[in-house]
């Protein structure tokens, strides 16, 4: 099978739940959906900085599955 190009699906808001033990995954739980908890990729400087926060996170599935990743907020 010929692996499929990354799609981008959803952007959604998120509550950082946890820092993972991994320092550039956290645990998150969706808003306003029950998802349960989630895992999250990071940039690294952002390791220990985000727990207890609503951040904006992506869902990005291929032929493997769907993982979820960090979104910067955009400047209005």
């Amino acid at each position: 099978m010929e692996p499929t190009s990354p799609v981008q699906e959803t952007v959604f808001k998120v509550k950082v739940l946890q820092q993972a033990k991994n320092p550039q995954w956290i645990y998150c739980q969706a808003l306003h959906t029950d998802m349960g908890k989630l895992p999250v990729v990071i940039p690294r400087r952002l390791t220990n900085k985000l727990v207890g926060k609503q951040v904006l996170v992506e869902a990005i599935t291929d032929n493997v599955g769907t993982t979820y990743r960090y979104v910067q907020d955009q400047p209005h």
